[in-house]
């Protein structure tokens, strides 16, 4: 298997493992960071596994590769294709003087613009989970990209 077959399960169990709630052959971020969850496999068992890391009324995003099983419980909101890019080369963001370096002081702005722009699943406090940066425009955000799996 490929690192970004499963990004989500490759994240959870690297990187991100610290913040993985589950175990066995489900995981799950946090609510308050990201609705993206995993399985190892989907079969039966692990689908019930990660079924029961989620209330009623929550949503759960997966990206595979292969077809996303949709767990027992669970209605399939919207299926989408996704486009994963991997960089060839660096980039020096400090060419640029518009861009920074977003904090936590910019969570809100952050929450905000995602809220309105929609980039796909982003939690209150999904830029917790990597780097992320920006463009203002007179102390506004409007403008931003980040990391959320790594």
């Amino acid at each position: 298997m490929h690192v970004l077959d499963e990004p989500v399960w490759t994240a959870l169990t690297t990187r991100h493992k610290h913040l993985a709630i589950g175990g066995g052959s489900a995981l799950r971020y946090p609510p308050n960071l990201s609705p993206l969850a995993a399985v190892l496999t989907d079969d039966t068992a692990s689908m019930l596994q990660l079924s029961s890391l989620f209330a009623p009324g929550e949503t759960i995003v997966m990206v595979r590769k292969a077809p996303v099983a949709v767990p027992p419980g669970f209605t399939p909101a919207t299926i989408a294709r996704l486009v994963q890019m991997v960089a060839t080369r660096s980039f020096d963001l400090s060419t640029d003087p518009r861009v920074e370096r977003l904090t936590s002081i910019d969570e809100d702005q952050i929450f905000n613009l995602a809220t309105l722009a929609r980039p796909g699943p982003f939690a209150r406090h999904t830029m917790r989970l990597g780097e992320f940066w920006g463009i203002k425009q007179d102390g506004r955000l409007v403008a931003m990209a980040g990391e959320r799996l790594r």
